[in-house]
């Protein structure tokens, strides 16, 4: 008697426990991709699973010059560059994103920033080259005048 009343206890509080879980029903959603590869002008399509609670999700583009996503999870590649994509939950207590490259990956901007610093040591070469051959030539020069001192004596 001692144990089945012990028993009816225990299968009590696992029901109780049971249904308090079930109140604090667990919500999540996954992306189909964590990181997509697009050309400019190209679409690819992202699937959002969403279970539990949560009904809703929003996504954005962090720079939405590079690409963007509409309401249907669509992707377009708008330029060359690299973005994220955010996704988050109706009540913004779960975030998840995906890496977006377009094209290259390379923006014209970082184009530019290669160029110029390539530019930047080309110039750098040319200056250290001058400087070198200046002194070389002062060198020579100061070289050929004690000479030329040495021989008048």
């Amino acid at each position: 008697m001692k144990y089945l009343k012990f028993s009816i206890v225990i299968i009590i509080e696992i029901f109780i426990a049971i249904y308090i879980c079930g109140l604090c029903s667990y919500a999540d959603f996954t992306i189909s991709e964590n990181e997509v590869n697009v050309e400019v002008g190209q679409n690819y399509q992202i699937v959002v699973d969403v279970y539990g609670v949560t009904d809703e999700v929003s996504a954005r583009a962090l720079s939405p010059n590079i690409a963007k996503i509409n309401e249907n999870g669509e992707i377009t590649g708008l330029a060359d560059g690299v973005t994220y994509i955010i996704f988050t939950s109706s009540d913004g207590s779960i975030r998840k994103h995906c890496i977006v490259t377009v094209g290259t990956g390379k923006s014209t901007i970082y184009s530019i920033y290669i160029l110029l610093a390539e530019a930047i040591i080309a110039i750098t070469i040319i200056l250290i080259f001058m400087i070198s051959y200046k002194k070389f030539v002062r060198k020579r020069i100061y070289e050929e005048k004690r000479l030329e001192e040495q021989e008048n004596w």
